[in-house]
């Protein structure tokens, strides 16, 4: 009896749980602005960056269309010495990036930081065909010794694009040649 009841329970469990996904949907795939800018916001929250990350969007018209800003760390956010360890020895070396590692390491934050965007983007709004990402940092202004919100990177990307990308062989990708391939 027992198992009876707990059959029965699951069975209305799983089926209020497949109303519940059919629901939410046929909602992303409506023009129903308040599940897509929920659906976005749960997805977005649950990301971890390794450094803070803020984001904010606003959706076009239809929900086709979508403009993220986002609040990049700063490049001395981002470590500055690299480790290894020599050949028939048993200690680590520390040394220090140069101006230029350090540079590129930060463009490939930036960079993947965006594509990562565009990934959650695509793959959880199926109305939205084009997306644009604008990222910026705090710098001190030399002119004025305030600090100002800078763009450091701004790309439009549209869906046919990115479904060109072959996203089974992630690991021979650079996102910074990636993201050239649209408007960067």
């Amino acid at each position: 009896a027992a198992h009876a009841r707990w059959t029965d329970a699951r069975a209305r469990h799983v089926r209020a749980e497949k109303a519940r996904i059919d629901a939410y949907i046929k909602g992303l795939e409506s023009a129903d602005p308040e599940v897509s800018e929920q659906a976005l916001a749960k997805r977005l929250s649950a990301l971890e960056w390794p450094r803070e990350t803020d984001v904010s969007f606003e959706f076009g018209p239809h929900q086709t269309c979508l403009t993220i800003d986002v609040d990049l760390p700063e490049l001395e956010a981002l470590p500055t010495l690299k480790y290894g360890m020599p050949k028939r020895q048993w200690r680590i070396l520390t040394k220090e990036f140069s101006t230029t590692e350090q540079q590129d390491n930060y463009a490939r934050h930036v960079h993947a930081v965006v594509f990562r965007l565009l990934g959650e983007v695509f793959a959880g709004l199926p109305r939205v065909t084009e997306v644009r990402v604008a990222g910026y940092t705090q710098r001190i202004d030399p002119a004025t010794a305030v600090e100002r919100d800078d763009y450091v990177i701004a790309v439009v990307a549209a869906r046919a694009d990115w479904e060109a990308i072959d996203f089974g062989n992630l690991a021979a990708l650079d996102p910074v040649k990636a993201l050239e391939r649209f408007g960067l």
